[in-house]
């Protein structure tokens, strides 16, 4: 329970700060290292909001390796831009960064109280609200204006308390993430094998199972039809199909749409436009994305509740469309999700890093053993519920992990500004 008095701040996102503790400019505090130097003599960093680290690898590097800025050990670094929100930390070591991030020192306020202070929720709003721009991922908030906000100053010693405070609850509340975020892996992958096995040897256990020399199958119930995908789906019907017009409302399929199996139900989109290059689908389709790593995330639906029917995607999808119905939509839409697919569709990938790609080629090739369409139906339904049930264990797990992340934040504004008693 809170015994200090508390006074008002006067200042909007820091509310009450106990009455011993101040209230001071950034710029009275701290000192802006601006010193240029090169990559090649101080090793390049990235600033991310897991804080200052080794440049990652897909960070963007510029030619001019003399236009950096120096970091020394135990500076602050921020990402001035405002679509870099919260991407910011301590540097633990000597280095360069690009000249988009301040770089600021303090011989008054502790470099632990520091990491806490300046890199919470609510002060990276306050410090976004300071800057300027023309477009919103433009916006940036230089040290011209950073260093005029004010911020809740406590006495030495209680700065040194707050940071090792707020380092135990977030090393156990962290410890709690990672120990969920672990569970939702094995559920993932629990469910993978379950698909796998329903659609690759069935139900029964004690099915009589008939080899093939085939590295994909190897062996698969006698009773069940050994067959390729080709014989038995259309791929990409948007070659055959010709619009004159559009309808007067359409679905549009943007890839974040298109991801753990869910079922599309998009909104309209009225940005359709057929002078682009749109890939068509239409009700109960399934589709699935081509391009890595979209396609080993097993981002494959089938399309459900289109406006009239109908819909367009991004090229970066192939569309299958049952021919003769000897495969119910359900069961190749589970087999298409099964990990032995996935692993030889990634092998089979060509293209540049980043934009590898698998083949209409591969997909139509593939061989599949396929089972009566009662069994297909048992197997769809065993799998409905499976899904279903892991399915909704991971969206608890992914909850708790939102919760948690939001107790953490509020945990660190609070004892940042005094709220919560050392």
């Amino acid at each position: 329970m809170l015994t200090r008095e508390m006074k008002d701040s006067g200042v909007a996102w820091i509310g009450e700060i106990p009455k011993d503790w101040k209230i001071s400019k950034i710029g009275a505090l701290y000192i802006e290292r601006n010193e240029k130097v090169s990559d090649f003599d101080y090793e390049p960093l990235s600033v991310t909001k897991g804080g200052v680290v080794p440049q990652l690898e897909n960070a963007a590097k510029s030619s001019n390796h003399n236009n950096r800025k120096l970091v020394l050990k135990d500076d602050f670094v921020i990402n001035s831009r405002s679509d870099r929100k919260m991407s910011a930390g301590i540097a633990y070591s000597n280095g360069s960064v690009s000249v988009i991030n301040t770089v600021i020192y303090s011989n008054i306020i502790s470099k632990e109280y520091t990491k806490y202070l300046l890199k919470n929720y609510s002060f990276a709003e306050e410090f976004y609200r300071w800057g300027s721009g023309i477009v919103a991922d433009l916006w940036s908030t230089k040290w011209d204006k950073m260093k005029n906000i004010l911020i809740p100053v406590p006495p030495l010693d209680e700065q040194e308390k707050v940071a090792k405070k707020i380092d135990t609850l977030s090393n156990n509340i962290n410890n709690l993430i990672s120990e969920t975020k672990q569970s939702i892996d094995e559920l993932k992958k629990y469910k993978q094998s379950i698909i796998t096995e329903a659609v690759t040897k069935g139900l029964n256990p004690n099915a009589e199972m008939e080899s093939v020399e085939i590295d994909e199958i190897k062996a698969h119930p006698k009773h069940w039809t050994l067959s390729k995908i080709k014989y038995h789906v259309q791929i990409d019907p948007s070659k055959q199909e010709h619009f004159s017009e559009l309808p007067s409302e359409a679905t549009f399929l943007p890839m974040n749409k298109l991801k753990n199996g869910f079922i599309i139900n998009t909104e309209k989109d009225k940005t359709v436009n057929l002078e682009n290059k749109y890939t068509y689908f239409a009700e109960e389709d399934i589709v699935i994305a081509k391009v890595r790593p979209s396609f080993e995330n097993g981002n494959i639906a089938i399309a459900k509740n289109l406006l009239n029917k109908i819909g367009f995607g991004t090229s970066e999808i192939f569309v299958l469309r049952n021919k003769q119905m000897k495969i119910t939509q359900q069961f190749l839409f589970y087999f298409l999700r099964n990990d032995i697919f996935i692993q030889y569709g990634s092998a089979s990938m060509t293209g540049v890093a980043g934009l590898q790609r698998i083949s209409s080629n591969f997909i139509m090739n593939y061989p599949i053993a396929i089972p009566p369409i009662e069994e297909q139906l048992q197997i769809v339904n065993y799998l409905n519920e499976k899904v279903k049930q892991i399915d909704e264990l991971i969206q608890k797990k992914e909850k708790l992990i939102e919760e948690l992340e939001q107790y953490k934040k509020s945990l660190i504004y609070e004892y940042v500004t005094g709220k919560k008693e050392v």
